[in-house]
């Protein structure tokens, strides 16, 4: 498990994150959630060891010095050079780590396999649907072996059926891999049916958290109930029909 322990990390006007504690165990998917200006990006930053911290720490499986080395962060969208073939993206990002892709080519047939991606293998990321960029983003991130990835509103800018699509991937990964998820998103009604815990942040604190049924609760009333209502820029679209 990761262990989160009391981690503040200010910034000038009392702007930053404070007191931050929680934990996330393997095969769990932890939606993180707040408003614009939360300090949701500041929290994966501080993880991500982006920022030092002002107080607390972070251990993972009992190390609090190289775990850093077993997370794995999800690009942004816009953050990969998408005249770039996938395979010579994948060949760049692992030889950034010391790792061959002809020393683990079964591996790599696998996981090109399993995100049906045979065919795409060596098209350029441009030619590719955004789903698919998305799906191909994972294999280098995958091929590392992580026992955390983080994702920074992975399913922006895609329709509603590739975000289904992409979100039943990872609580694929979850479940099949016991890779712990923590996931953020501005659209919180298509994570009722992925996430197992959840948080809330708001000014830079924690307000809420705890573990999450959908059957038991709805992260709708939750947001309302925690974070107020005079918040508008969440997006609450409408699933239903799809997931029919």
């Amino acid at each position: 498990m990761i262990e989160i322990k009391n981690i503040s990390k200010v910034f000038k006007k009392s702007k930053g994150i404070f007191n931050i504690s929680f934990s996330i165990n393997e095969g769990d998917i932890t939606g993180l959630i707040g408003d614009n200006g939360a300090g949701k990006t500041t929290l994966i930053k501080s993880i991500m060891g982006d920022y030092k911290l002002d107080e607390g720490e972070i251990e993972f499986f009992g190390d609090n010095k190289n775990f850093r080395l077993l997370i794995g962060y999800f690009p942004d969208q816009n953050n990969f050079p998408k005249s770039e073939k996938i395979y010579d993206y994948c060949r760049y990002i692992l030889d950034l780590k010391k790792i061959k892709i002809k020393d683990i080519k079964e591996k790599f047939d696998n996981l090109v396999n399993m995100l049906g991606l045979e065919e795409y293998i060596n098209y350029t990321f441009e030619k590719l649907s955004s789903g698919m960029q998305k799906r191909a983003l994972l294999i280098p991130l995958l091929l590392t072996d992580p026992k955390l990835i983080i994702l920074d509103e992975p399913t922006e800018n895609l329709d509603v059926n590739s975000r289904l699509e992409f979100l039943k991937l990872i609580k694929y990964l979850s479940t099949e891999f016991k890779i712990m998820i923590l996931i953020t998103s501005h659209n919180i009604n298509e994570l009722e049916d992925y996430i197992n815990k959840v948080i809330f942040l708001k000014n830079g604190k924690i307000c809420y958290k705890d573990k999450f049924e959908k059957s038991k609760s709805s992260l709708i009333d939750l947001y309302h109930k925690h974070l107020g209502t005079e918040n508008k820029h969440m997006v609450f679209d409408d699933l239903k029909e799809i997931r029919k």
